[in-house]
């Protein structure tokens, strides 16, 4: 559910089930009460010589099944215009790490609209680091992508994602993750 509290902010609530299974309703498991849920505050202001940024604060709690252990987290995150063409993102959460691999997790990157000047694509370039809770040690990756609006309502983004030091492989460093995406628009 979406609040608006005014034209620059709001909350949202949510909440799932924890024992769903993609093969059925989830009504069937919904009633013995195990559930995720999240809540988020959100301003969405439009800064005077920057333009439109949004803040976001999350908080979520899981309940104990024999499927997962109870745990909680937060993250905040930003992202804000700096003028037509350019932006900024950020991000940092922290899980309890009885439910997560990653326990802390920072982010960090710009966007360029307008790449070159192609009308309507989205170059952009980030980094984050990751704090594992199975061995408290750092891994950090690096992506690359470029949204190309391929027709009005067709966009293809092709990425490539560098992990380092990627904490669940011993062997291969940097692990290289190619992506492709395709997005109709309605």
């Amino acid at each position: 559910m979406n609040i608006k509290v005014n034209d620059d902010s709001y909350v949202s609530v949510g909440f799932g089930d924890v024992r769903a299974d993609y093969k059925t309703s989830g009504f069937d498991t919904i009633k013995e009460g195990d559930l995720f849920k999240a809540a988020e505050f959100g301003l969405t202001p439009n800064i005077s010589n920057l333009g439109r940024g949004n803040y976001r604060f999350t908080v979520w709690h899981i309940d104990k099944t024999d499927l997962v252990d109870k745990g909680y987290g937060f993250a905040l995150s930003f992202d804000q215009e700096l003028n037509k063409k350019l932006g900024l993102f950020g991000r940092y959460g922290y899980t309890n790490p009885k439910v997560s691999t990653i326990e802390n997790f920072v982010s960090g990157g710009f966007v360029i609209r307008d790449p070159w000047g192609i009308q309507g694509d989205l170059f952009g370039f980030g980094m984050s680091w990751h704090e594992t809770s199975i061995t408290k040690e750092d891994e950090f990756a690096v992506e690359v992508f470029h949204r190309i609006q391929a027709t009005k309502l067709l966009q293809i983004t092709p990425s490539i994602l560098l992990i380092f030091d990627p904490v669940l492989s011993d062997k291969t460093n940097p692990v290289v993750v190619f992506g492709l995406r395709a997005r109709v628009l309605f």
